[in-house]
């Protein structure tokens, strides 16, 4: 079985990393033009695992079935989890929730 993990978009999510830079490097900012690295470096992390396959909100289609995508465009399985990280309620948190895909949808 694999895990799926839905990103936020990279635009979100590397201004998340940089804002999370400062924190490690205070006095230092990464400016906007390393976002893109940050997020290219911390996905090819995660994917490097096995059975683990990273998709970013834009990856996904806007007004269809996000399942539906997994299965077509990632090869996503029944049986496989998907853990979908997204933006919090507050500015700068995140959220998530998971599943199993089901062998019915």
């Amino acid at each position: 079985m694999s895990t799926f993990y839905i990103l936020p978009s990279r635009a979100f999510l590397g201004r998340l990393l940089a804002e999370q830079f400062a924190y490690f490097f205070p006095g230092l900012t990464c400016p906007a033009t390393r976002w893109q690295e940050l997020v290219d470096d911390l996905t090819a992390v995660a994917a490097g695992e096995a059975n683990a396959f990273v998709v970013h909100a834009e990856e996904l289609p806007a007004d269809g079935d996000p399942l539906d995508a997994l299965r077509l465009a990632f090869g996503a399985e029944a049986g496989d989890q998907v853990i979908e990280i997204h933006a919090g309620t507050k500015p700068g948190e995140l959220a998530s929730k998971s599943w199993r895909l089901d062998a019915n949808k």
